[in-house]
This record gives C-alpha cells, structure tokens and sequence, in this order.
C-alpha cells in the first residue's frame, strides 16, 4: 500500500496568503530563509518537523494541522450507542461520551443528564477546554466561584483549571452536551 501524497507546501502557502504574509514577512517569524519557504510552499522540499512547528507557530496552530487530512479522514460517523457510558458513582447522573475515542485527538464530545434533586456532578476535564451547552431543563454551574443558570439552548465555555459543577435545578431530567478539548489539541 502506498502511503498518501502529503502536500504541506500548499497548505502553508493558503495560510500566509490568508495571513496576508509575503514569503519575507513569514521568513521574519520565523527565521527561516524565505528561498526555503517558497521551496516548501512549492514542494520542491519538505520541510523538518521543526521547521513545521516555526511555521505553525507564526500561524498560532498545532503543527499536526498541515498534516491532518493525511492522518484523519475528512468526516467521521459514530451512530447511536457507539459510544460509552461512564460510571459517575450515580444512578442520578449519567455521562454518555458520544464518540468511542476523542475525535482525532482533538475534541471529546459527551451527553450528561441530571435528574431532579440529584447532588452536583463534577465538569471533568478541568485542566482543558470545555464547552458545556444545555440541551434540556435548567441547570446551574459553578465554575471559578461564580454561578452561571443554563436553560435549554444556552452554552457556557470553561477556561482550563477552572473547577466546575453542574447541578439540575429544575423538576424534570436536564441533559448537556459538553465537549471537552483533549490534550493532543495544544501547541
């Protein structure tokens, strides 16, 4: 099996076009010879893994992303029950991880239901990004020692190391969607 053309050149060159770089200015950033941008953006050479991270660097990006459509298909389908339940220590909240592995290294996209009067459920994660949307009923979250009320469609994003909760305040089950950065998805 022959592996994938990799074509770094043309995705940096899309990025310091839609930067509005010149070859001189990007070779400024980053402090390799604009002859040996223009060579990579050409594919005449490839470029070094540290040569990649310079450049993905000066575009304020993980490197992997000039690699990504070689590593991981465009579109990637779970159907329903593919993923996992997690155990939460209560039969009064549930976490759903909706994908059976992060997606690609990059986001961990899960379902949490509360039922009424339940305690609070910890938001784990908390040395990543997360993303909490409430799907359904009222639900509170204390995070960094404020309190934020969710209603269905509202959405709260949690800054890493920021301790979080999540409480059902309302009489009926409340569900959230929460996606959860992964650690691969840094630098």
């Amino acid at each position: 099996m022959t592996p994938p053309e990799i074509d770094v050149g043309s995705k940096i060159r899309a990025f310091r076009k839609r930067n509005g770089l010149s070859l001189n200015q990007l070779s400024q950033l980053t402090g390799i010879a604009a002859s040996n941008l223009s060579a990579i953006e050409r594919n005449k050479s490839s470029p070094t893994l540290r040569t990649l991270v310079r450049i993905a660097s000066a575009f304020h990006m993980r490197a992997g992303a000039f690699l990504d459509e070689v590593m991981h298909p465009n579109a990637t389908l779970w159907r329903k029950g593919e993923g996992m339940r997690v155990d939460t220590g209560s039969d009064a909240h549930s976490v759903h991880i909706l994908a059976d592995e992060p997606h690609r290294g990059v986001t961990a996209p899960r379902i949490i239901t509360l039922d009424p009067d339940s305690q609070s459920l910890r938001a784990d994660g908390e040395d990543r990004d997360r993303f909490v949307h409430c799907l359904e009923g009222h639900v509170s979250v204390s995070a960094a020692g404020e309190d934020y009320e969710l209603s269905a469609g509202d959405s709260l994003y949690l800054r890493p190391y920021s301790r979080a909760s999540l409480l059902n305040r309302g009489s009926v089950v409340a569900s959230l969607l929460m996606v959860v950065t992964c650690d691969t998805a840094r630098g």
